[in-house]
């Protein structure tokens, strides 16, 4: 079973899944535009968020080929995905990371 979605992805297609993770992400750090902006926040967005769009758009993009989904209603779960899917998988990450530190 091959890991990419058979035929692969346009271009277009490509860069909608971006654009909605990259509007799930911005929903997200829409709050921390209210907080006082330093640089230092400014290039750790950059650094942190770019590669989550990325993965977020990917992994969206490959779960709704997987399961038959495409056009809008792929997009949307893509922009759920990379809304709401970093704050669940976060504390989980952070629990197996804390066990590995222990030892």
């Amino acid at each position: 079973m091959p890991l990419l979605p058979e035929p692969l992805p346009s271009g277009a297609e490509a860069a909608a899944s971006l654009i909605a993770a990259a509007a799930g992400r911005a929903l997200l750090l829409a709050r921390v535009a209210r907080e006082n902006l330093t640089w230092r926040k400014v290039l750790t967005v950059l650094v942190y968020e770019v590669p989550l769009i990325g993965a977020c758009a990917a992994m969206g993009a490959i779960g709704c080929a997987a399961a038959g989904i495409d056009g809008s209603p792929a997009l949307v779960i893509i922009g759920v995905l990379a809304n709401k899917g970093p704050a669940v998988l976060d504390p989980i990450i952070e629990a197996l990371l804390a066990g590995f530190r222990r030892r």
